[in-house]
Formats: structure tokens, sequence, C-alpha cells
């Protein structure tokens, strides 16, 4: 569940409460496939979206 999204031109941020069922990796994998569908369908300059091949995951807890 996102809590927050942002980012910069070239990165982008998401805030969100992970379960414990999915993988970070597997997370990132489906957001960057379906964000990737969906970009590519709002015209012909994002035909050659792509993203990065890294990613970094953090923790953080609600009481800090």
């Amino acid at each position: 569940m996102a809590i927050m999204i942002g980012g910069v031109s070239d990165h982008v941020h998401i805030l969100c409460r992970q379960s414990k069922t999915i993988a970070p990796c597997k997370l990132i994998e489906l957001v960057k496939k379906r964000s990737s569908r969906w970009i590519k369908t709002k015209g012909p300059e994002f035909q050659s979206f792509r993203w990065q091949t890294g990613y970094g995951v953090f923790s953080v807890c609600r009481s800090h």
C-alpha cells in the first residue's frame, strides 16, 4: 500500500507498507512492469521509456 510517492526527474521515491508475503525485489518488479506498461500508453514520446536496472530499498520504523 503506497503512503507517498515522489521524486525528481531521474528517480522516484515510494514510501509504502511492505507486506510480509512479498519480497522487496518482487514488489519492485511489479512496480516497474506495470508503470512501464502504463507510461507507454501515454503517447509515442514514451515508447522508448526504460527503467534503470538497479534500485534501493530502505526500511523505516513508524515510531522513529
